[in-house]
């Protein structure tokens, strides 16, 4: 008897403990409220000059479609970067999107970018946002966020956070 009822309470303890968990109410994700997409932003940039020259948007062919979703836009911008009196390394990049819901994807990564004193370039980057709604009543959009880390030439590190909406 002893014994059926030392194998008896573990189950009904577990059953118990599913049971409380399968009681909790199914959480609702509101949307969170997009960071202000009014403009284009750049902050920490010092005397380095950041322009968006271009910003172009389309949707997604079929074929370009990951699994699971139903439809989706690409943006195409340019960035265009101007040296002042320094020049600027920038070493690492770290790309965001912000949508509806909060972060939907970050990438880290290495970065290789040289800017001497005066100079000018363009970089450019495609941001990709997709449902699987397939009538989703309003338009995909969003934030693509951008932090690059390096220095300036002189040695002094350098932070700039770059938000471009994507609209």
């Amino acid at each position: 008897m002893d014994r059926c009822i030392a194998l008896f309470l573990p189950v009904v303890s577990l059953l118990l403990v599913i049971g409380a968990f399968a009681c909790q109410p199914r959480r609702v994700y509101e949307p969170l409220p997009l960071p202000p997409r009014t403009s284009f932003q750049v902050e920490g940039a010092g005397a380095l000059v950041i322009e968006l020259v271009k910003i172009e948007k389309r949707p997604l062919a079929a074929q370009e479609l990951i699994p699971g979703t139903a439809q989706g836009v690409r943006w195409e911008y340019t960035l265009r970067f101007k040296g002042a009196s320094k020049g600027v390394t920038i070493s690492r990049l770290k790309m965001t999107i912000i949508g509806h819901l909060g972060e939907i994807k970050s990438e880290e990564r290495p970065f290789s970018f040289h800017l001497d004193p005066g100079d000018e370039a363009d970089l450019t980057f495609t941001p990709v946002l997709s449902t699987s709604l397939k009538d989703r009543p309003e338009p995909l959009a969003g934030v693509h966020q951008l932090l690059l880390e390096g220095k300036e030439d002189q040695g002094n590190d350098l932070r700039i956070s770059i938000r471009v909406p994507l609209e």
